[in-house]
C-alpha cells in the first residue's frame, strides 16, 4: 500500500464564497484504489499517519491521525485525549469534497486539492 500526501482545502462556505487555500489540512495516509484509508497499513506504521492544519489567522497545528469508532479519521491534539476534528469514512479523491467536523461540532466542507504518492 502506498502512503500519500493529501491536501484538503476549505471549499465554499457562507464566510468564504470562493473557498480558501489558506485554510487547509495536509494528511499523510495510505489510501486504496477507492480512496479509502487503509487502517491496516496505518496500524503497522502509526507514527507515519500525521496531519498538519494551517489557517492563515492561527498558528499551525500538527498531530497524529487515528481511526475513529466509525472507521473515520480522528486527529488528536498533541498530548491531549480529545480529538481536534473528525471525518466520517468517505473516499479521498482528487477534486471531490469531504466534510470535516470540528471539535466544537461545526461541519465544514473541504476539497481534495491534491494527492501525491510518497513511496
Amino acid at each position: 500500500m502506498k502512503w500519500n500526501s493529501i491536501r484538503l482545502e476549505l471549499a465554499r462556505t457562507p464566510d468564504f464564497p470562493s473557498g480558501s487555500v489558506s485554510r487547509a489540512f495536509l494528511l499523510r495516509l495510505p489510501i486504496d484504489e477507492k480512496g479509502m484509508v487503509d487502517w491496516g497499513e496505518v496500524s503497522k506504521q502509526p507514527s507515519r499517519a500525521t496531519i498538519r492544519r494551517f489557517w492563515a489567522s492561527e498558528p499551525d497545528r500538527r498531530g497524529r491521525i487515528r481511526a475513529g469508532p466509525d472507521g473515520g479519521i480522528l486527529k488528536d491534539s498533541p498530548g491531549g485525549t480529545a480529538p481536534m476534528f473528525d471525518m466520517a469514512p468517505q473516499p479521498l479523491k482528487l477534486g471531490e469534497k469531504v466534510m470535516v467536523t470540528a471539535a466544537d461540532g461545526s461541519e465544514l466542507p473541504f476539497k481534495v486539492a491534491f494527492i501525491k504518492q510518497l513511496e
